[in-house]
Formats: C-alpha cells, structure tokens, sequence
C-alpha cells in the first residue's frame, strides 16, 4: 500500500505528463494560461474563514530550498508587484481633493473638520492599504531589545500611526506639491510657534511642510477668515457677547537670517469673541437699561 507521499508525487508525474500530451511545453506555461482564462475565477475567488488560493501558492513557492539567485528572483518579483500597487495606489492619491488645502483657501473650518492629523491618518489607512501594510510591518517588527526581553515597546501604537501619517504624507507631497494637507497644518503650527523662515524653509525641503511664504498667505486667508466667522458669530447671535484680547509685541528680523538685516518690532493683537449666558439675551439686556432709566 503507498504512502500518502508516494500518492501525491505519482498524482504530480501524472499530470504533469498529462500535460505535455496535452501539447504544453511545461507546467508554468500551463499554469500561467490557465490562470489567464476565465476557467479561474472559483480559484481567485476569496472565501473568508479559509486561506487565499495565491497565498498558497506563493507559500508553495517560498516553502522550498532554492538557490540564492533563485530565491532573490522569486522575492524581486513578489516586491515588483507590491511596488506596482503601491504607485497605483499613490496616483489616485495626488488627485485626492481632501489632501489638497490652496494657501489662500485656507478656512477654520477645513482645518477644523477635513484636515485634522487623526482624519489624514484614517483616510491613507483606507485609500492606501498596501503602502500603510508595509511600513506598519516595517515598524512593528520586533527589534533587538524586544527579541531579547520578550517585550513590546510602550507606546508601539501610537508611534507606528504617528511614523505611518508622517512617512506617506512626505512621499506624497514630494511626487505632488498640491497635495499639501498635512504640510499645510504643520507649516501653520511652525510659524505660529514662532520658528524662523531659516527653519521653515529648510523643513520645507525635506518635505515636511509648505514654504514660508505660503505659510504666509495661508495665514492671511486663516485670519480674514477668523474676521468672518465673528462677525457671523455675532450677527446670529441672540445673547450678548464680550471679547478678550491680548497685545504681543513681536521682534523680528527683516529678510530673515541676513547679516545686514534691520531689527523691527510690530504691535500684534490677539482677540477672541465669546457669548455670554444664555439667558442674558438683547431683549433682558435692553429691558434691564430701561428699567434703570
């Protein structure tokens, strides 16, 4: 009685003569038609609960001893493949109209709801799934101290997030400068705490937020829209409202780092807009004054 060894490989010779009589040259080629004809859609098809007919195949393949080359071949390949999704994957992004934040369309609302750094990350999460695999793979693999303390570095999570939003967003941008959401709410935070045109600039390079001078400009669209917003804010407003305010002087550099540069200060002001109780409204306000009259 054979053994279940000896079955298989008397079940491969025969199909693989089987095949040669058929008229195919070799198995690859066999292969490779077969699964070019519309006889392999039941084998492509993914039922959940049971491993994925390619992934067998492609554990088939890895699961042998094969030579250097061989083996280095088969991996170009497979990585090939990847990099083909990925660059599909990153094409569709540059086109995305939530990545993209014009200087001068900058609004509190869009930095409000669209372009928050949790919102960023979600949207590469599931337009990008084989880009944020891989780094994700790359940044939760075990290093040295984790392989020899049998522990997980605290925080793990939250930093490959952090690493994945960062790493897509610069490849992203440097293929595309209009796709500048995440550059464009660093760069903001850059200048508004206080760091110099040197420092922008260079960051800008590395392609890790917009230049100075389109920080600039989103700055003036972020403020005359701040202006609207208040004077919105107060108009449809039924109680009253106070403001606070608060005056910064500022010293700077004109034409940045330059030697021969002048020192200038400037007068800044910075004001917010609150309502009041709800129940002080216009009319007990204004019935309150002509009581006292």
């Amino acid at each position: 009685m054979p053994s279940g060894p000896q079955i298989h490989a008397q079940k491969l010779c025969d199909t693989e003569s089987g095949i040669k009589k058929a008229g195919w040259r070799s198995t690859p080629e066999f292969s490779a038609t077969y699964y070019e004809s519309e006889l392999t859609q039941e084998s492509l098809k993914y039922y959940s609960g049971r491993k994925y007919h390619p992934e067998r195949v492609l554990d088939a393949w890895f699961s042998r001893k094969l030579s250097a080359e061989s083996r280095r071949e088969l991996e170009m390949v497979v990585v090939c493949r990847a990099a083909h999704i990925v660059v599909e994957e990153s094409s569709k992004m540059c086109q995305a109209k939530e990545l993209k934040m014009p200087a001068m369309k900058v609004s509190i609302s869009k930095l409000t709801e669209n372009a928050t750094l949790d919102g960023i990350s979600d949207f590469y999460t599931t337009t990008l799934p084989c880009l944020c695999f891989i780094l994700q793979a790359l940044l939760t693999a075990e290093n040295n101290y984790e392989k020899t303390h049998k522990t997980t570095k605290k925080g793990k999570e939250t930093m490959v997030k952090r690493v994945t939003l960062v790493v897509i967003s610069i490849l992203l941008f440097c293929r595309n400068r209009a796709t500048n959401a995440f550059q464009q709410v660093v760069g903001l935070f850059l200048v508004s705490s206080g760091a110099s045109r040197q420092v922008v600039e260079t960051l800008c390079h590395m392609g890790i937020c917009v230049g100075y001078i389109t920080t600039q400009t989103a700055l003036e669209a972020l403020s005359e829209n701040a202006c609207f917003c208040a004077c919105l804010f107060i108009n449809v407003l039924e109680q009253l409202w106070g403001v606070v305010y608060n005056n910064i002087n500022l010293t700077i550099q004109k034409a940045s780092q330059r030697l021969d540069s002048t020192m200038n200060q400037i007068n800044a002001t910075t004001l917010a807009v609150f309502s009041l109780p709800k129940w002080l409204t216009r009319t007990t306000y204004r019935a309150a004054l002509s009581a006292l009259e």
